[in-house]
């Protein structure tokens, strides 16, 4: 059941933050890498428990925009599919990013030669002061549109999965501006209703480092916040029914110079 209903609304969602200026922001907030776990919740994949360096992201800059994000051992691939290995491997895939004016394009590779793919793209429009109002899925054609309250914060977002189904997401903010919960309506085409709701719990008070880091695929839910949540929780409701649920706990640590930490690759 979790697999149906979590390939029906994987095509609602952001991966991305604000653009910023390379001079203008502290450099302990240009994450040079990080597990990408930490990044993942708000987007309706499987969790781990655990954060394992093997699954961690490396971050690259290019006149103070994020250029590149290879994910590290991100696809899993049976012995059948390359060459020259003799059980299931694992490869990198990575984001490529391309601004012009208030556009940003998205491409998404893997990184061989072997395999046959063709590369996911994705358009995001900005407004003036640098928010995602728009995406559109170049693939499936897929499209997103958010709404931001008069104070600056998102409040709704509204994808179209062709016409097989809607996503309606509303957001909700604390007093301290951190996103503590979503959500979330699907309708399919015949009318039927799924509800997602989603919850970000145990805030800590240091700096949110992922709001100031630029565009990062699967740092957009984080980003929002002001702080650090470390605890994400979710559930899915048919009829009134729960479907499934599930709670993640990511706890974030500091440095000895109160810089957040979120992980780092040992491998790369």
């Amino acid at each position: 059941m979790r697999i149906f209903f979590l390939s029906i609304i994987i095509a609602g969602n952001l991966f991305f933050s604000g653009c910023t200026d390379e001079n203008a922001v502290d450099s302990r907030f240009r994450l040079k890498e990080y597990v990408s776990g930490y990044a993942q919740s708000g987007l309706y994949k499987t969790f781990s428990s655990n954060s394992s360096t093997i699954h961690c992201c490396v971050i690259e800059y290019k006149n103070g925009k994020v250029s590149k994000v290879t994910h590290k051992n991100s696809v899993w691939l049976p012995m059948s599919a390359v060459e020259g290995f003799s059980e299931n491997t694992s490869i990198d895939s990575y984001h490529e990013y391309f601004y012009e004016g208030n556009s940003v394009e998205i491409i998404r590779k893997i990184n061989s030669s072997e395999i046959s793919y063709t590369p996911d793209t994705v358009q995001l429009t900005l407004d003036d002061q640098g928010r995602i109002i728009k995406k559109i899925n170049c693939n499936t054609k897929d499209t997103t549109t958010y709404f931001y309250s008069e104070s600056g914060l998102l409040n709704k977002s509204v994808s179209y999965n062709g016409t097989r189904s809607s996503i309606t997401r509303t957001f909700f903010f604390d007093s301290n501006n951190n996103l503590v919960s979503i959500n979330g309506e699907i309708e399919s085409g015949d009318g039927n209703k799924i509800h997602v709701n989603e919850y970000f719990e145990e805030f800590d008070t240091g700096i949110n480092g992922f709001k100031e880091s630029g565009i990062i695929e699967g740092a957009f839910i984080r980003s929002l916040s002001q702080n650090n949540f470390n605890v994400y929780t979710s559930a899915i409701y048919h009829n009134n029914i729960l479907i499934d649920s599930m709670m993640v706990r990511l706890p974030v640590t500091y440095s000895d110079k109160d810089y957040p930490v979120y992980g780092n690759c040992l491998t790369k």
